[in-house]
């Protein structure tokens, strides 16, 4: 039986350069001048970024990969890519990023991949008392589980790293983290309702207390959640 034929594929890959997390800068005055520089968190052989506007990074040479594929992934590509506007080397980054950063990762502790449907229905339908002691039991180990894994340290800049990323990939948020000096506000925003607010406030604050050392200060709004804290 003859086998499906293929295409060879050549796609563009650009190289970031990476810094580690006792490089960190953060500049003070977030709110009145977004800083030119934003914390980058080496992930593997990725980096994370968080904080502000996201600027110009330094770069290496681009690097040329050749995949082979059949016709019908090319064109699933093709269609895609015209879709989101943007080229089939931009789509093919974004995936082989989005694995590199999670996947690759995650997998290896079952997550699952569930509709926003489903996963409303299964909170709204969750007992208060019982999720926060949910929130409370998973905030106590699981990430510092998945932190160590990811960033093999656990400190105030692999938490946030993991959380944007969580945020990112997870689908379950969406965060921002401003800096002044070594305080800290992390807003996370979200159309989940309040019990996935206060879940979050339960689960962030047992991560922090217990992982981290750091009682943060909790603002709970209905889709929102505004952590203040001041770091070490």
């Amino acid at each position: 039986m003859q086998g499906k034929p293929v295409l060879d594929l050549i796609f563009q890959i650009r190289a970031t350069s990476l810094v580690s997390p006792s490089n960190l800068v953060f500049r003070t005055g977030f709110r009145e001048d977004v800083h030119d520089d934003i914390a980058k968190l080496k992930v593997c052989d990725n980096v994370v970024q968080f904080g502000g506007k996201v600027l110009k990074m330094k770069t290496k040479k681009s690097l040329l990969r050749t995949v082979r594929i059949t016709p019908e992934l090319d064109e699933i590509l093709q269609k895609d890519a015209q879709a989101k506007r943007v080229s089939v080397n931009a789509l093919l980054t974004t995936i082989l990023t989005k694995y590199a950063e999670w996947d690759r990762y995650t997998e290896r502790f079952g997550y699952l991949t569930i509709s926003k449907d489903l996963f409303t229905s299964v909170l709204g339908a969750a007992d208060n008392d019982r999720l926060t002691q949910a929130a409370l039991d998973l905030g106590n180990r699981l990430p510092k589980e998945i932190i160590l894994f990811f960033f093999k340290e656990l400190n105030v800049d692999t938490f946030l790293a993991y959380m944007t990323l969580t945020c990112k990939y997870g689908h379950i948020a969406e965060n921002e983290v401003e800096t002044q000096g070594r305080n800290y506000t992390v807003t996370i925003h979200h159309d989940l309702g309040e019990k996935w607010s206060n879940y979050l406030q339960h689960f962030v604050g047992q991560t922090m207390k217990n992982q981290i050392g750091i009682s943060p200060k909790f603002e709970v709004i209905q889709n929102s959640l505004v952590t203040r804290f001041v770091a070490p």
